[in-house]
């Protein structure tokens, strides 16, 4: 069940699910990577990162242990993904944002 917390992440997925299944999921969960070597965070931007219910998750998936600067195999890290998302206002209160 390791891919549980980046299923959740999922275009599928809801705000609500991913935020309980992050309650319970371990590091090893928080740390998957997917076919192409991205994150969960880097999922969660690609499927949701437009959708402000989801943005006070990207924090908490990075308060959990999260690699920000980890790289998928085309060399593209979350904040690439996140600048490359449409009207996104991410605050990551807690983790050195304003």
């Amino acid at each position: 069940m390791a891919d549980r917390l980046f299923k959740a992440a999922a275009r599928a997925g809801t705000a609500a699910n991913f935020r309980e299944v992050l309650k319970k999921c371990g590091a090893a969960e928080v740390k998957f990577r997917g076919e192409q070597d991205q994150t969960v965070l880097m999922e969660m931007v690609d499927c949701h990162g437009s959708q402000p219910d989801w943005h006070d998750l990207f924090a908490a998936v990075i308060k959990k242990g999260c690699d920000v600067n980890a790289k998928d195999q085309y060399g593209r890290f979350a904040l690439f993904l996140m600048a490359n998302v449409d009207s996104v206002d991410i605050r990551l209160k807690g983790i050195g944002g304003h």
